[in-house]
């Protein structure tokens, strides 16, 4: 876990950005940092732009080595990152609409294929104090990703003052029933603290209530200046608490932070 990452390259990929992330993922002393470039016609100018890059890795004493594949490049990333067990590392910065459409598309299919878990990174993870975060939030369903998102969260490069634990629940529709469901939630969260209390300086339990997960997500992740979200995901549809490939995609493409999805088999 934690152990290998890979950046897949593309013809714009915005090298400083690149490079910031790759200075965050530093505080995992990774083994290996793959840079994957799915090839397409013969352009030079995508090689050009990944020799800036791994010199730059190479600068911040990274184990780099790079790879090329050809063909459909989500289908690349997700089996590249499945062979390597590497966790996939993207950079959102598009200020561009057809730049973002580009590589929005790829990061939505690799999202919704990938078994491996993804950092959608944006510019300024990196820019914490002392190597700690200052907020991270985990958005739970309390069922089936917690065991796996929590060995994440616990990692000592993703350290942070504060650690949101984030539940967004339905009301119940009659008081006796709400009762049990508010004892459920919070015995739940504080289940979720315990796990977590070596980790972090502060711990806050949350509650919102209301329809559209992702929306009360995002809102709260803005409210309180999230530097990481983090979220599980899994492949079937369910309840509206479940977080589904759709859901995980709806989030990182509005969060204003940087997003961690682990998917559930990990």
């Amino acid at each position: 876990m934690l152990r290998n990452f890979l950046f897949p390259v593309y013809a714009k990929s915005p090298v400083n950005t690149v490079l910031a992330q790759a200075e965050f993922i530093r505080s995992f002393e990774p083994e290996k940092v793959y840079l994957l470039y799915v090839a397409s016609g013969n352009s030079s100018r995508p090689i050009k732009r990944i020799d800036r890059i791994e010199k730059g890795m190479r600068e911040l004493g990274l184990p780099v080595e790079r790879l090329v594949r050809y063909g459909h490049v989500p289908s690349q990333v997700v089996t590249t990152a499945e062979a390597t067990q590497s966790i996939i590392c993207f950079t959102k910065k598009w200020k561009n609409p057809i730049k973002k459409a580009v590589a929005g598309s790829v990061i939505s299919d690799v999202v919704r294929m990938s078994d491996e878990p993804i950092m959608i990174y944006k510019r300024g993870l990196s820019a914490h104090t002392g190597g700690v975060l200052h907020s991270s939030m985990y958005a739970t369903d309390f069922k089936h990703s917690d065991k796996t998102c929590i060995q994440y969260i616990r990692h000592k490069a993703f350290k942070a003052q504060r650690l949101i634990l984030l539940h967004v629940g339905q009301r119940a529709p009659d008081p006796e029933t709400e009762k049990k469901r508010l004892e459920n939630v919070y015995a739940n969260l504080a289940r979720l603290a315990s796990e977590c209390q070596n980790g972090f300086e502060k711990i806050e339990k949350r509650e919102v209530l209301g329809l559209g997960v992702e929306r009360k997500i995002l809102r709260q992740a803005k409210k309180e200046e999230i530097d990481l979200l983090v979220i599980g995901k899994i492949d079937a549809r369910g309840i509206m608490s479940r977080f589904t490939g759709s859901t995980a995609e709806a989030i990182y493409n509005r969060a204003p932070c940087s997003v961690l999805v682990i998917p559930s088999k990990r």
